[in-house]
């Protein structure tokens, strides 16, 4: 299972349970929502979505080896499209070096 700060405070403290002697196991997220580790960035946050979670472990195989966290992941997703947008916008503004002389020979110069 999972036990985070949102079961803390939507298990235990919304519950008049104490934190001190609740046990763990009594209030932990048992049906764990996983990613493989070979699944993409975008994948993972559907996923994450789809069940409204935060966390996300992350397997290779039976083997926990890691731990993605939403704030990770959207900071990733920006950072991967910043680079798609500055290399869509170098390819837009790309002039081939003999692009202007065909341009001059063109117009009866």
């Amino acid at each position: 299972g999972m036990f985070s700060e949102r079961d803390l405070m939507s298990r235990v403290v919304a519950r008049g349970l104490d934190p001190k002697t609740t046990p763990i196991g009594q209030v932990m997220t048992k049906e764990i929502l996983v990613g493989e580790a070979d699944e993409t960035v975008e994948t993972a946050l559907a996923k994450m979505k789809q069940k409204n979670v935060r966390h996300l472990p992350v397997i290779d195989g039976n083997q926990l080896v890691g731990m993605a966290s939403l704030p990770d992941l959207l900071l990733l997703e920006v950072t991967l499209k910043d680079e798609e947008i500055r290399m869509l916008t170098a390819y837009i503004h790309y002039v081939p070096p003999d692009a202007s002389r065909r341009a001059g020979a063109g117009s009866g110069g």
